[in-house]
């Protein structure tokens, strides 16, 4: 089992802000390549997502063993990213922000 939690109340903050909220909800693309995933032997393999949002995918693969798992987005959505990685018992890493 995997937790990903999304913060719908910001989405609605950022768009009276003007700001986009890609990244503060689980997408439904997210949630088909979730499941896509599962089908996949991902023992062992490097995997990296592009564009995280809140990083379903990405603690997909990690639950599904992937060996190293790398994944980025606008630097606004990463305290979600990582919120999301610790909740499913990762350690996140600070990486290099733009």
């Amino acid at each position: 089992m995997v937790r990903c939690a999304e913060w719908p109340l910001a989405v609605g903050c950022a768009s009276v802000a003007g700001e986009p909220a890609w990244g503060w909800r689980v997408w439904d693309a997210a949630k088909l390549l979730a499941r896509e995933l599962e089908a996949r032997d991902l023992r062992g393999k490097s995997v990296i997502e592009l564009g995280a949002g809140s990083g379903l995918a990405s603690l997909v693969a990690a639950r599904l063993g992937a060996s190293a798992v790398v994944c980025s987005d606008l630097p606004r959505a990463l305290p979600l990213l990582r919120h999301n990685a610790r909740l499913n018992g990762a350690q996140p890493t600070e990486g290099i922000e733009a």
